[in-house]
């Protein structure tokens, strides 16, 4: 559960992919992370947007069926609202690097 700025004040469970940070050498520590939906439309969208999917059968860590897409902006998180938040963080797994591969290159 995290609240982000795209939808103040919702909070409710969130998949979110770690992308990578700044680094500590930064004041204030910056992670980079995008986000799954599970509402799947893609056979209503035309052209059907860019993205990847993840199955519960291919990619476990997931508990439902959802969908990347690549157009979607990354959020820049700092470490305070990490830090704020971790409570309600739970660490679920973590991809191959095949996976991270076509996030990272479409």
């Amino acid at each position: 559960k995290f609240t982000l700025k795209k939808f103040p004040g919702e909070v409710k469970p969130w998949w979110l992919i770690y992308l990578g940070d700044t680094g500590n050498k930064q004041k204030k520590k910056i992670s980079f992370l995008c986000t799954t939906t599970t509402t799947l439309h893609l056979n209503k969208l035309n052209p059907p947007p860019m993205g990847m999917p993840f199955s519960v059968i291919d990619y476990p860590i997931f508990k439902q069926n959802c969908y990347l897409y690549f157009d979607e902006d990354i959020y820049q998180v700092y470490d305070y609202e990490i830090e704020k938040n971790k409570k309600d963080i739970i660490f679920m797994g973590t991809l191959d690097t095949e996976a991270m591969k076509k996030i990272y290159f479409g």
